[in-house]
């Protein structure tokens, strides 16, 4: 069986350090080196091939949902809620989906000011943003913050320690 014959979809593209292109469908895939169109020889392939050879901890038979190689030339795979690369794996969600804590675990906030629609908190080197009133019940902060700070000058780079407005 060749899952790539007519596909009716492929479950994930990437391509590596090398310039090599590899799409996956099912539980197969298949590669393509350099500028060319066709599949290289010996493909298709199956995944569970590709993952002992990346030392990757997923399951035989699994789909790849998504997967990349970062610039140090690890292979990241993502298969359901789960995770890989080699020496690692765990649940996606746990790693990918973590937001850092600085407002989890508040132990001290550096700043605050209020602007004309929102307010602004500060601890270490993260701003959180309300633009919803602060008395409402269940009052999220915006989303995409807490923010790293960037483009400070570098005596602030450690974080703010105050903030206001000027009110002219």
């Amino acid at each position: 069986k060749n899952n790539f014959t007519d596909p009716a979809r492929v479950d994930s593209a990437c391509t590596d350090l090398s310039g090599r292109t590899y799409l996956f469908a099912g539980d197969q895939y298949i590669r393509y080196s350099g500028d060319s169109d066709v599949v290289d020889e010996g493909y298709p392939r199956a995944i569970a091939e590709w993952w002992e050879r990346e030392g990757l901890d997923a399951a035989p038979g699994t789909a790849v949902d998504a997967c990349f190689q970062d610039l140090d030339g690890t292979v990241h795979l993502f298969s359901g809620t789960r995770w890989s690369t080699p020496g690692a794996a765990g649940e996606a969600a746990g790693v990918w989906g973590a937001v850092r804590p600085t407002f989890t675990d508040l132990t001290c906030l550096d700043a605050a000011y209020a602007a004309p629609a929102t307010v602004h908190f500060f601890s270490g080197a993260e701003a959180l943003r309300y633009s919803d009133s602060i008395e409402n019940d269940g009052v999220l902060a915006d989303e995409g913050v807490p923010r790293r700070l960037h483009g400070l000058p570098p005596r602030f780079e450690s974080g703010v320690e105050a903030a206001f407005t000027d009110p002219s």
